[in-house]
């Protein structure tokens, strides 16, 4: 890497790191604490822990078979903090494995007293083995899952002061033990349960009859004891950087705290005199004479401090290392100095020097005549130009350019302007897209009334077709004279692999986005379980689920908008083989979805999570709940569909009324089954007769005495 100017930013604030203290066993009770069997080689519990003279102890009072405890208190590990604990060499040379756990819950399972099993999961572990003169360790996944265990390496007893288990993320986790020296680690955990760090506390294996114990000072806190630890910009942390107009194209200032003290871990290590920050794009080089950028001029200007240092002329989109090595007592740069702390390796990832869309536009619905104003967010290093562009088949590309160079669009809701629209975002480095959104407007977008014909009556030309799962020539594909609308209605009784989809329909109906009404008669006896009338909805190959669907469920209507958490149900029939018209409307602005049968609003509910809805990249069907899968969720519809209509946005009760009426011109609709007050005998109006029933009953009385009624 070319060489580059360096920065020397040194910064002293007067800062104390802190240890959240745990438990310290200054007295005998351990209350806090619940003890679980996770893996017993008898049937009796004889392991228990105490603490008599501000130390824990823990003892075996009968048996050698093994018996593997944990002693468990609900504390959190958070995400850069180590639980740890002090130790001195062990006086015992028995079968006494002692030391320190996290485990996913504080009362995980437990061997039933009288048996024997094994039952760990969930669990980390670090603990010294008297025994073999090592530090062993046992990684237990969620599932029971081993993710790294041993029975140990060497230890020098004198040395070890303490164990630590450091939680780097969600899912790693870093087991070792600490010198005068620093941390040593020793594994790390990779798991997939994300509890585990709900509880801590201690791990013991005895397998004989004895008492041993000299662990003090259970806490948590600083994860790299004696080494350079809190780094900023944060470790494996995107979009960082500033621009750099004098060295460019970027700097960056890296910052963090000098190290603790191993003995006094409250307070920085006072034999720290200098600092050797290394930065590179490739990690092997971040040591003494590897060819990275360096400095080793950040010298130590008290016993607590910041430092931060700043390097420029780094690229674009491009992830960095870096590592604080510390000099202790003068030692040289070299890493074979045994007096030289070798730091952790951090990383992070410049900014990108494309633009980058911070916010996209989204569809709009609107009458006509309204204002319409699409708007985006933009992130970019440099100055950026915007030209919006308006589409007609949702393709990037060959569009006409429109607006000006404003991060925001106003359009006018029009027939002519019933189109997609979308922003090219440039800078000095790239030119970048934003979404290609919709402007829709209010209104019947498809209408097919099925008169021995699959012609879209709405005039918008979306003329359907026959399709079928597998070979279409081998399906019973026909009209029925018996209908609703016109003369003929599609029948799909005989053929459970018949339906209809609209060709070129895959950008177009996907307006419930922002609103939807969609509507048809159906006929049918089926009482069984999921069968689609008319859905627009990528189901079996897409996740999250796309699209809606209005079908029918143990012989009633469902309806539901995927991802949105509108799913309706109603225990209103409809398999009685005769005609009815289901309606279903999703009001994306009001977050409410409703459906309806003959013209009634049956069920309605709150739409927890309208902006969920996900556009569906398949063709609009009708008898088919997925139109790239016609056998999805059990194959076509079964029954009559006549006179399917699509519109943009959800309709009122009233014009949903008005729909029915048109076909069954004697109906009377109580519109949302909401009878008027006063409506005293129930038939949705209010009038002579509902006067007649109060009148039979003027000056009725039962007030005691009776002359009170005359009063």
């Amino acid at each position: 890497m070319k060489k580059i100017i360096v920065l020397l930013i040194v910064c002293l604030f007067c800062t104390t790191a802190q240890a959240a203290l745990i438990d310290d066993f200054a007295d005998t009770g351990l209350t806090e604490y619940t003890k679980s069997v996770v893996n017993d080689g008898d049937t009796n519990r004889t392991v228990s822990f105490a603490s008599p003279s501000d130390v824990l102890e823990v003892s075996k009072s009968a048996d050698t078979s093994y018996e593997q405890v944990v002693f468990l208190r609900a504390e959190d590990l958070t995400i850069g903090d180590a639980l740890r604990i002090d130790t001195a060499a062990p006086d015992t040379t028995d079968y006494v494995d002692f030391g320190i756990v996290v485990c996913n819950t504080v009362d995980p399972p437990d061997v039933p007293d009288g048996a024997t099993g094994d039952v760990r999961a969930g669990i980390l572990a670090i603990y010294m083995k008297p025994l073999y003169d090592s530090i062993g360790w046992l990684g237990r996944d969620g599932n029971g899952s081993d993710v790294g265990s041993s029975s140990g390496v060497g230890i020098t007893w004198a040395d070890l002061i303490g164990l630590y288990i450091q939680r780097n993320s969600d899912t790693e986790f870093e087991g070792g033990y600490t010198t005068a020296s620093g941390d040593t680690s020793l594994v790390t955990w990779t798991v997939t349960d994300t509890d585990i760090g709900d509880a801590v506390g201690i791990w013991g294996d005895v397998r004989a009859v004895t008492t041993y114990g000299d662990l003090d000072n259970l806490r948590t806190g600083i994860s790299s004891i004696g080494n350079a630890w809190d780094p900023d910009p944060e470790n494996e942390i995107d979009n960082v950087g500033e621009p750099n107009a004098t060295q460019g194209p970027l700097q960056i200032t890296l910052k963090w705290k000098t190290g603790l003290d191993p003995i006094d871990p409250n307070n920085f290590d006072p034999n720290i005199n200098n600092h050797l920050v290394y930065m590179d794009i490739n990690s092997a080089k971040l040591h003494y004479g590897g060819g990275s950028v360096w400095d080793d001029n950040i010298p130590e200007s008290g016993p607590d401090f910041n430092a931060s240092v700043t390097f420029a002329g780094l690229a674009y989109d491009t992830t960095y290392y870096w590592r604080v090595n510390e000099s202790v007592n003068n030692s040289g740069p070299n890493e074979t100095d045994p007096d030289l702390r070798i730091g952790n390796i951090w990383s992070f990832t410049t900014i990108g020097q494309s633009p980058e869309f911070t916010d996209q536009p989204d569809d709009a619905l609107a009458a006509i005549n309204d204002t319409v104003v699409f708007t985006v967010g933009v992130s970019s290093p440099t100055t950026v130009e915007y030209q919006w562009y308006k589409s007609a088949d949702a393709q990037i590309g060959g569009d006409s350019a429109i607006g000006t160079d404003q991060n925001s669009l106003t359009v006018v809701a029009s027939v002519a302007n019933d189109a997609y629209y979308y922003v090219v975002v440039t800078n000095d480095a790239n030119s970048v897209p934003s979404d290609i959104v919709h402007l829709w407007l209010e209104r019947e977008i498809g209408r097919w009334k099925l008169n021995n014909n699959l012609n879209d009556s709405s005039g918008l030309g979306y003329n359907a077709a026959w399709d079928a799962v597998g070979d279409p020539c081998t399906t019973n594909q026909k009209f029925s004279t018996d209908h609703i609308e016109g003369t003929y209605s599609v029948d799909l009784q005989d053929d459970p692999n018949a339906f209809v989809s609209v060709p070129n329909s895959e950008d177009y109906f996907n307006s419930y986005v922002v609103g939807l009404t969609a509507s048809c008669w159906v006929k049918t006896d089926y009482s069984g379980s999921y069968k689609p009338i008319i859905a627009k909805q990528s189901r079996s190959t897409m996740d999250p689920d796309q699209g809606w669907v209005l079908e029918i469920n143990n012989g009633t209507p469902f309806f539901s908008v995927r991802n949105a958490a509108t799913d309706l149900s109603t225990g209103t029939a409809i398999a009685d083989a005769n005609w009815h018209m289901v309606t279903a409307v999703f009001d994306v602005e009001n977050t409410d979805a409703r459906l309806y049968v003959d013209g009634l609003r049956v069920v309605n509910n709150t739409a927890t999570q309208p902006g969920g809805a996900v556009k569906s990249i398949d063709r609009f069907a009708i008898g088919s709940e997925d139109a790239n899968d016609g056998s999805y969720a059990g194959g076509s519809f079964d029954g009559l569909i006549d006179d399917v209509r699509i519109f943009t946005y959800p309709k009122t009760s009233v014009e949903v009324a008005a729909m029915y009426v048109e076909h069954v011109t004697d109906a009377e609709i109580c519109i949302d089954s909401t009878n008027p007050e006063f409506d005293l005998n129930t038939d949705c109006k209010v009038d002579l007769a509902d006067l007649a029933l109060l009148s039979g009953n003027w000056l009725d009385c039962n007030l005691y005495p009776l002359s009170a009624c005359s009063e």
